[in-house]
């Protein structure tokens, strides 16, 4: 699968599956930094794919070396996509 720096959709996995994440920084937290860049994937029954999307999103974003976030948006799935 290729995911081009332009339009990037598609699904989200565990935490073991992709590795470390890091806690939210929240509105108001002094530790609040401006991201570069918002990924929003909507996903609906992915289960298959998600993991390889989030992996591919964040290869790109930091190869491109920008602060990212990835938003991963359920919508509805029966599968074990959430």
């Amino acid at each position: 699968m290729t995911i081009s720096t332009t339009a990037l959709a598609t699904p989200i996995p565990s935490t073991a599956e992709v590795g470390r994440q890091e806690a939210p920084i929240l509105p108001g937290s002094s530790r609040q930094k401006t991201l570069d860049l918002s990924v929003v994937i909507p996903t609906k029954d992915e289960e298959a794919d998600i993991a390889s999307v989030v992996r591919e999103v964040r290869r790109v974003c930091g190869d491109l070396g920008v602060d990212f976030e990835i938003i991963v948006v359920d919508g509805g799935s029966v599968d074990e996509t959430a």
